[in-house]
């Protein structure tokens, strides 16, 4: 009887044993997915903000929790700030102006200083200005990187002089890129505008202007909604396009459609690298204890380059040869 319960007792101890160990298997394994921080996720809907969301979400879903919240113009602070109530993100991610702008409301009310990394927005540095704890992405590609191209793509062609036409808020991001040109010997030749007013008149005016008395190889259209809408497009640019038949640098592919005879060529951001440009940035910040580099913006890292081939062929005779320094190619 007594051997009998022994090893009544040495059974019941290895199953107590066994069962302590699942039991600490469980908890172990189970631990870092309830320590995992969380983010938040502002956007707007359309297809190149899923694709830069994806590619973010690939990059940190081992290792944070990505919320993810859909916006709009109709959307309120008070919206936003249950959000943040719900989740207490370590940081949020604004996509679009209209993020940017909901979320700097948001942070003038509540005085929240939770850490911020913008993207796929126009003029990101100007956009996030006056925010706390904010820094992001720039859309724009620095109009250098399509001039470097462009001497591959079409080596004849001599580009010493480029034209623009840019609302005067938009200064410090044409001195950046004046400055990125000179170290190419190319000038940057650039006419401002009212912020506001008779847009139109004044466009025409000074599109006009730069290509009689400037003596420019190419004008860059800057890719900034209060100057090139579809009324404009339609009105002022396909006007000027017509007439002018040099070089037209734009940094959206649409404006580069064949069927538009506009643009020539352009590079633009690759949205999926923007994402990842994004969740690289989120990484680093939160190895500095969740502390950003306030104000900075980087450029993007990834691009497309775009050719209208129809236009380019027909006036700059670029031929199969050269499209092999292009992504994307319009025909």
């Amino acid at each position: 009887m007594e051997i009998g319960n022994k090893k009544n007792h040495s059974r019941h101890l290895s199953v107590f044993v066994l069962i302590c160990i699942y039991a600490l298997t469980v908890f172990l394994f189970s631990k870092p997915a309830c320590a995992a921080e969380s983010i938040l996720l502002l956007r707007i809907r359309g297809e190149d903000f899923e694709q830069a969301a994806k590619a973010m979400t690939r990059e940190l879903e081992e290792e944070l929790i990505i919320n993810e919240m859909i916006v709009s113009r109709s959307t309120t602070t008070r919206e936003v700030h249950r959000k943040m109530a719900e989740i207490s993100p370590r940081l949020v991610v604004l996509m679009d102006n209209i993020a940017i702008s909901l979320y700097k409301k948001y942070q003038g009310i509540s005085g929240n200083t939770v850490p911020c990394v913008s993207l796929m927005a126009s003029f990101t540095d100007i956009s996030i200005r006056g925010m706390k704890n904010a820094t992001g992405i720039f859309y724009e590609v620095p109009l250098v990187t399509s001039v470097v191209n462009l001497r591959s793509i079409m080596p004849a062609v001599k580009i010493r002089r480029i034209g623009t036409v840019s609302r005067r808020i938009l200064k410090p991001f044409i001195r950046v890129n004046r400055a990125y040109c000179k170290k190419e010997e190319v000038e940057l030749v650039a006419y401002f505008i009212p912020n506001k007013g008779d847009i139109k008149t004044e466009l025409k005016k000074r599109l006009r202007r730069l290509a009689r008395d400037e003596s420019i190889d190419a004008i860059w259209v800057v890719t900034d909604s209060m100057l090139i809408n579809t009324r404009l497009f339609k009105e002022v640019w396909l006007p000027f396009a017509e007439d002018f038949e040099k070089l037209i640098i734009v940094g959206a592919e649409v404006l580069a459609d064949p069927r538009f005879q506009f643009g020539t060529f352009g590079v633009v951001p690759d949205h999926a690298g923007l994402g990842i440009q994004a969740a690289e940035m989120i990484y680093d910040i939160m190895e500095t204890g969740w502390r950003v580099n306030e104000g900075t913006v980087e450029q993007p890292q990834s691009v497309f380059k775009i050719l209208n081939f129809r236009q380019a062929k027909k006036r700059f005779h670029v031929g199969e040869e050269e499209l092999k320094f292009v992504h994307k190619v319009l025909r």
